[in-house]
């Protein structure tokens, strides 16, 4: 088997500066939207702590007992058993640390789902999947802390009356494949909920990298399964011959599983960088009439209720203003980003609203408003109402 301990290295790096540069957009995209703190920014902290120690242990392992590495002949046979024990070590100490980050990145995006689809026809199965996910990372605790008895058994053969009754490839099996078949599901969850939305071209490829990195972790999460059956966990060479790829691939998977919990929050950094046209939530397509008369009819919300609830499914998450794209807005206007803007057209010739300019054509809502619109030719009482 090919020595990996600069890829090992090169993974960790790679994917561990991608996850620390997420969790930074995150809490950057907090402070410019001014949204609370929710259960799943906590849940993230604990991901990302757990990560952390795994990316500790990967490291350490590497750079001192041979991970990846094939363990010199020159060696003596007291000096292997001891990298051997001190592997066994470290794989106990990085089995929890994985386990946590990934049970609790998946607490993080199931807490998101719940924000936004708690009133959705999802609701109930995002529940079932939250409890499913806490259960496992219970499941997944024990297991790896218990399958030897006592637990010093694990790492120390010579213990009089050590044993481990459960193999590390059930244990492995066992709770690794749950946990695939969990990334599958809260991966294709929200994916009808979110294909109802009309969505522009930038937020279309913000969905679409959403669940790329969601692909990524399930792929990952695939190898770390196939290296757990199919390695030689009796091998006199166990850092390189069975923890290599595990390690490897759990470190690609956990880091990754962070970045992808943290996405759908950077939006605000992508609207800075990339300009809030392109994230803009809304297609700002005016509203179109006949040829009747029209009664406007503006209410003004209360500053109590502009108040956005942060635990709402309505509440837009990430993305405090929202700017209009039209042309027809006032310049001056549309560069103050902290109003809302809507555009009302009638193109009619009879409706009385026709004019040779633009600026004529538009009435501008600078203001939070119910506007509703009455048509006052069959004293229609019933009306359209659009929410602004």
């Amino acid at each position: 088997m090919p020595e990996l301990t600069g890829q090992i290295l090169a993974a960790v790096g790679i994917c561990f500066t991608a996850a620390t540069l997420a969790m930074i957009g995150r809490v950057i995209a907090r402070k410019m939207t001014k949204v609370a703190w929710w259960y799943e920014d906590y849940f993230c902290i604990v991901s990302y702590v757990s990560v952390i120690a795994y990316n500790s242990v990967v490291i350490y392992w590497a750079s001192d007992w041979y991970l990846g590495k094939t363990i010199p002949s020159t060696v003596t046979a007291e000096a292997k058993a001891h990298i051997l024990e001190m592997s066994r070590k470290l794989s106990f100490a990085g089995s929890h640390s994985y386990g946590i980050s990934l049970g609790f990145s998946k607490l993080t995006v199931l807490s998101l789902y719940w924000r936004i689809f708690k009133h959705s026809a999802i609701r109930i199965p995002i529940i079932v999947m939250m409890t499913i996910s806490a259960a496992w990372i219970c499941l997944r605790i024990f297991m790896i802390t218990f399958r030897c008895w006592p637990v010093a058994a694990y790492w120390d053969k010579n213990i009089p009356g050590g044993a481990c009754k459960i193999p590390d490839s059930v244990v492995f099996f066992g709770t690794v494949l749950p946990h695939f078949v969990m990334d599958i599901v809260i991966l294709i969850l929200p994916v009808v909920e979110v294909f109802k939305l009309r969505l522009r071209m930038g937020q279309k490829f913000g969905v679409a990298a959403l669940f790329v990195l969601g692909a990524i972790v399930c792929i990952a999460s695939v190898f770390v399964l196939y290296y757990s059956l199919v390695a030689d966990l009796n091998s006199d060479q166990l850092p390189r011959d069975y923890y290599s790829y595990n390690f490897l691939w759990g470190a690609v998977e956990s880091n990754i599983a962070i970045v992808s919990s943290c996405l759908p929050l950077l939006r605000p950094l992508f609207r800075l960088i990339a300009g809030s046209n392109a994230m803009a939530s809304y297609s700002g397509q005016p509203f179109s009439y006949g040829t009747h008369g029209h009664e406007l009819t503006a209410m003004s919300r209360s500053k109590r209720e502009k108040e956005p609830d942060a635990t709402s499914s309505t509440h837009q998450l990430a993305d405090e203003e929202s700017i209009p794209d039209s042309s027809d807005l006032d310049p001056n206007v549309a560069r103050n980003p902290d109003r809302i803007h809507t555009t009302i057209k009638g193109q009619s010739a009879g409706s009385g609203w026709s004019s040779h300019t633009k600026q004529d054509r538009s009435i501008h809502v600078r203001n939070d408003v119910i506007v509703e619109v009455r048509n006052v030719d069959q004293g229609n009482q019933a009306g359209d109402r659009q929410k602004i």
